[in-house]
């Protein structure tokens, strides 16, 4: 039953972060600029968002 549970929250957790990340992304450009870095970043937290689902 735990094991559900855990599995559901971090499905649930990995959905809620691909959805926000092109806004979090977009703010942070708009705050700090243009960042080479934020590419990457971004790939792998969908990367391992994926590997969560």
């Amino acid at each position: 039953m735990v094991s559900r549970f855990l599995s559901k929250l971090v499905e649930e957790t990995a959905i809620l972060l691909l959805e926000q990340l092109g806004q979090t992304k977009a703010l942070f450009k708009e705050q700090y600029g243009d960042y080479p870095s934020l590419q990457r970043i971004e790939r792998i937290v969908t990367q391992q968002c994926h590997r969560a689902t």
